[in-house]
């Protein structure tokens, strides 16, 4: 395995075109147990003037290399330094690093007062873009200078020039002290934190300002009567739903909007839009129909295909006696619609129909994509619900980049042993920092049935229902993450990683992407590590 390097996924910003790829060259060939910093900048002096070193490498028990890379086409001739043949005096790339190892030595060592207790430094040069084999004479430069063929050969390169420079191991330093210390210097985070209640009134203040942006989108298209609007989780089509069904209702038309789940149809009814689970709405139609129901017994414990049967009632046989809804229908989570529920869709809305769903959020893998219902398309790109922290993780659970998953005070994963009591540990924590219960979820990536903390009597203390409650709006929520698909909440707390057999990304996915301030993920030590997306967001 390489060492590691910092930062751990791309360099920092710099001017010069060929560092970046110095650093991929350190991030794929550094030698094991060897450490790097790309772009290490100290102050020194009364007057705080600032040195860079290009790269620190830090060879560990023998010493640290200060790498200063070079561009273009470099000569010395007549013991003068030329650049693409211009001369640029007497002083060359050695001697730049030279002056700044005795600053560095200085900031290394400023807290430790024997000389034989401080790291032994050594310069090298590296000139990416010279190609040729041949390497400058003099004894200065002697086995210091490293050129463009030896990029791909740094494993190998790197410890025979760590022989000749550092060739002992070095008892007396504080290797590990030394490693903090210039990892501090150089400046991993800077993380201000802001009071819970806080970071709460700043987010619902900048979605305010994106809902708006996403309510102007409506303008491009709001004219046509079909429409299937697509877009991954947080990029507002919940929101734009509310919007169209609101706008129509006050323009006189008759509305109706349908969803998949009851949780999301009692939220949307709170907010006063005439919301109603598919299957439901197709239930109340057989019966104001008075019709003898398909299927006899409690509708609680129907099966998926004794609803279709009652979904296909309403279509063949209480439509024909109602008549078609003359108005305008919204249908939202469309991926989890099966046939039978897209057929009494086609029946039911003849004329003004809008469709949202996610195709990376479908939960069942065998119900279709919405048919062919000549609806105008749609795309929204951009997700703007979740904080950037928390997106990225949400992202690399559809297929992301994980690599860009990383601790923030809006993404925590908390290490335990005990699932139910940390989840009502940082439920009581988010409480004690002023967090109102009604603006937390905690979600188990379990089935209901299934779960031990919808079940289970140690989170009695947070007086929490399911999420189709019809007080669930002022109080916490706790239930599966797919009765609470399509809703979401600014504190997210989601458990029970470790019950999941299957189709944990997107369990994980659906689940995450609910939260619009702070996402806290519980799960046990065994469940982190063999997840890198959990590591990297966990507090070491």
């Amino acid at each position: 395995m390489p060492g590691r390097i910092h930062p751990k996924s791309l360099p920092r910003y710099t001017p010069s075109p060929v560092e970046p790829e110095v650093y991929e060259a350190l991030k794929a060939g550094l030698p094991e147990g060897w450490e790097a910093w790309h772009s290490f900048r100290f102050t020194y002096g009364r007057h705080r003037l600032m040195r860079e070193i290009d790269f620190v490498v830090l060879v560990p028990e023998r010493g640290i290399f200060l790498l200063e890379v070079k561009g273009g086409r470099w000569e010395r001739r007549d013991g003068r330094w030329f650049h693409e043949g211009r001369f640029r005096g007497e002083d060359g790339p050695l001697e730049q690093v030279l002056s700044a190892q005795a600053r560095f030595r200085e900031e290394l060592g400023a807290s430790v007062d024997d000389e034989s207790r401080r790291p032994p430094t050594q310069p090298l040069v590296l000139f990416p873009n010279v190609m040729h084999s041949q390497r400058p004479s003099g004894s200065d430069l002697e086995g210091r200078v490293l050129l463009g063929a030896d990029l791909s050969h740094l494993p190998r390169v790197l410890p025979s020039i760590a022989d000749r420079f550092f060739p002992h191991e070095l008892s007396p330093v504080d290797w590990r002290a030394t490693r903090d210390r210039i990892h501090l210097a150089w400046g991993e985070h800077w993380v201000p934190t802001l009071p819970v209640g806080r970071r709460l009134e700043l987010r619902e203040r900048e979605l305010v300002s994106l809902d708006a942006q996403q309510r102007g989108i409506l303008g491009l298209f709001e004219s046509n009567a079909r429409v299937f609007v697509e877009g991954g989780a947080g990029t507002g089509k919940t929101l734009l739903l509310r919007e169209v069904a609101q706008r129509r209702r006050s323009a006189g038309t008759e509305t109706l909007v349908l969803c998949w789940t009851r949780a999301l149809a009692g939220t949307l009814r709170h907010e006063g839009l005439p919301a109603h689970g598919v299957r439901e709405y197709a239930l109340s139609l057989v019966d104001r129909a008075g019709l003898a129901r398909a299927v006899g017994g409690d509708s609680g414990s129907f099966r998926d295909d004794e609803w279709d049967l009652i979904v296909l009632q309403a279509e063949t046989e209480a439509l024909p006696l109602l008549g078609a809804f003359d108005g305008f229908v919204a249908v939202d989570e469309a991926q989890d619609f099966r046939s039978a529920d897209w057929d009494f869709v086609r029946a039911l809305a003849p004329g003004a129909l809008w469709v949202f769903g996610d195709d990376k959020q479908a939960f069942w893998k065998d119900r279709p994509a919405p048919p062919d219902l000549g609806l105008f398309r749609v795309r929204l790109r951009d997700p703007y619900r979740c904080p950037r922290a928390v997106q990225a993780f949400v992202e690399a659970h559809a297929g992301g980049d994980a690599s860009n998953v990383a601790r923030d005070e809006s993404l925590q994963v908390v290490s335990t042993d005990d699932i139910p009591a940390s989840v009502a540990r940082e439920y009581a924590r988010l409480v004690a920092q002023g967090v109102s219960p009604a603006d937390i979820a905690v979600l188990s990536l379990s089935g209901r049935d299934s779960s031990e903390i919808v079940r289970g009597v140690e989170l009695v203390a947070l007086d929490a229902v399911a999420a189709d409650h019809p007080e669930a709006h002022e109080r916490c929520v706790l239930d599966t993450f797919l009765r609470f698909k399509g809703l979401e909440r600014p504190f997210v707390i989601v458990a029970e990683l470790e019950r999941v057999r299957g189709d944990y990304d997107v369990r994980m996915h659906i689940a995450s992407s609910r939260a619009t301030v702070g996402l806290i993920v519980v799960a046990t030590k065994d469940k982190i590590r063999q997840d890198p997306r959990l590591s990297a967001a966990t507090a070491t």
